[in-house]
């Protein structure tokens, strides 16, 4: 019988999705350690290494996702064990300078497919979808997300 809690699985990227899980069978340890190079390597700082969370700094967005000079962008990685796998709920956030002069100097947003095509959470999307997919032997899923979800 199908899982419940599983994401809906789709061709291409729903438009709807601001998250990423990616089920593997590797141990939360092994999912930890490998979840956590994988962020490095596509241009996020660690921050919080704990067993069931890695939670990286805001760092500048890399150009090539198409992101502003002065994006930022963040992501959390949640670990959770289910039955014989590992699933890895990753999401992510921007962070970008306000040009206006107004008392709120920046604004934040989290990381969607559904957004401009130069904006900031496009671009932090395309940053967190090129993490889930380097994830070795990941299988990767796109859902729309709810804080529910990272209790369980």
């Amino acid at each position: 019988q199908p899982d419940a809690t599983a994401p809906r699985q789709a061709a291409a990227v729903f438009e709807q999705a601001d998250e990423m899980v990616i089920y593997t069978t590797d141990s939360l340890s092994v999912a930890r350690r490998t979840i956590a190079y994988v962020l490095q390597a596509n241009g996020f700082v660690l921050d919080t290494v704990i067993a069931t969370m890695v939670q990286t700094r805001f760092a500048p967005l890399p150009r090539q996702y198409g992101a502003r000079a002065c994006a930022r962008s963040a992501a959390t990685a949640y670990l959770r064990r289910r039955g014989a796998e590992t699933l890895i709920i990753l999401e992510g956030s921007w962070l970008a300078e306000a040009k206006a002069v107004t008392d709120r100097k920046v604004r934040t947003a989290g990381a969607r497919y559904e957004a401009p095509p130069r904006g900031g959470n496009k671009a932090a999307f395309r940053q967190l979808e090129a993490v889930a997919h380097a994830y070795p032997g990941g299988r990767v899923f796109y859902r729309i997300g709810t804080w529910q979800d990272r209790l369980n």
